[in-house]
């Protein structure tokens, strides 16, 4: 073998050797924790946040919107397979509301709507700094007075998050991710949540949608904790569709088991159940203004700014933070 052949060789050799270490060090710096001292979140591949086709949406991990929830035609079934949503609008059929109506010339329950801080006397407020009582409108006019919502006033990221309670996948969000991002993103600061109804997949829908409107109106001043306590165990009690394990009763002792009087759900429910009716098609419309195909769905935004993302159906929580710090 000639010298410059040998040499040639030498120098290949060096430079494959120098090419294995940068690949080296390269993945070290993608091990590291993340801005918040995080440990690295999974690679794993998500769903796309965007939707190239918005006629034709895919669904992943989501139940798809039907023709009419909650009616008595809907009849409750095993989750179907993701598929677009249905272009008719879901208008749900309510019973007949009492002739009473709420002292507010929205017709809804009077309440402050001040942030609430941790010098509440209630337990579970001081416990959940982060909790109140919303003012103010949301993307699609939306009054934040209205709905749950979880998250500083000065958070500079909202979502609106879209629910049934009869929705596994739903189920599947509200006990994997939403803990996760409560301790990740909403105790930080990073942004609030505000909870929306979209009465789906069967005959307790609506009934289910109605009564939650009920529970948060009993103790949005007092204690919005017990809200979200009976909010994660219903849906930790979730079960097959058809067995009728989100009828009323089940749900009202669900409110007593978690501290909420159910009598006092009781009381509000029947009184002012056309406020939360309009309340819940509010959210319905706002829904449609965002091209929401199913169930769980989160729209999320920054109001200074306008820019905003759509995640449909559960997610890794990687796509949910990666979207929080696209908009902020």
């Amino acid at each position: 073998m000639s010298e410059n052949t040998k040499s040639n060789t030498t120098r290949r050799a060096l430079i494959q050797s120098t090419m294995v270490t940068l690949v080296g060090v390269t993945a070290g710096c993608l091990g590291q924790s993340d801005e918040d001292g995080d440990p690295p979140e999974s690679t794993e591949v998500a769903t796309p946040l965007t939707r190239s086709d918005p006629d034709h949406p895919p669904l992943t991990n989501a139940t798809p919107r039907r023709s009419t929830p909650g009616s008595p035609t809907a009849v409750e079934t095993d989750v179907p397979s993701p598929t677009p949503r249905e272009t008719t609008r879901p208008t749900p059929s309510p019973s007949p509301s009492p002739t009473e109506t709420p002292p507010r010339t929205s017709r809804t329950p009077q309440r402050t709507t001040t942030r609430r801080t941790t010098t509440q006397t209630t337990s579970h407020a001081r416990e959940h700094p982060y909790l109140s009582v919303g003012s103010g409108t949301t993307k699609f006019g939306l009054d934040r007075s209205r709905y749950p919502v979880m998250g500083s006033d000065r958070a500079p990221v909202e979502i609106l998050y879209w629910s049934d309670y009869l929705c596994e996948f739903c189920s599947q969000f509200a006990t994997s991710i939403h803990p996760q991002l409560i301790s990740k993103e909403v105790r930080r600061g990073h942004t609030r949540f505000v909870f929306l109804e979209l009465p789906n997949i069967g005959q307790n829908s609506w009934p289910a949608a109605m009564l939650s409107k009920a529970v948060w109106e009993t103790v949005a001043d007092t204690d919005p904790a017990q809200f979200w306590q009976w909010h994660q165990t219903v849906f930790e009690r979730q079960r097959k569709a058809g067995s009728g394990w989100a009828d009323g009763q089940n749900l009202l002792e669900i409110a007593t088991e978690v501290g909420i009087d159910a009598s006092a759900v009781e009381t509000v429910h029947d009184t002012y159940s056309d406020a939360f009716a309009s309340d819940i098609d509010a959210a319905v419309d706002a829904a449609d203004q965002a091209s929401v195909p199913g169930t769980p769905a989160f729209y999320v935004y920054n109001p200074d700014s306008d820019r905003s993302k759509t995640i449909i159906g559960t997610q890794p929580l990687s796509v949910y933070r990666s979207a929080i710090r696209k908009v902020k």
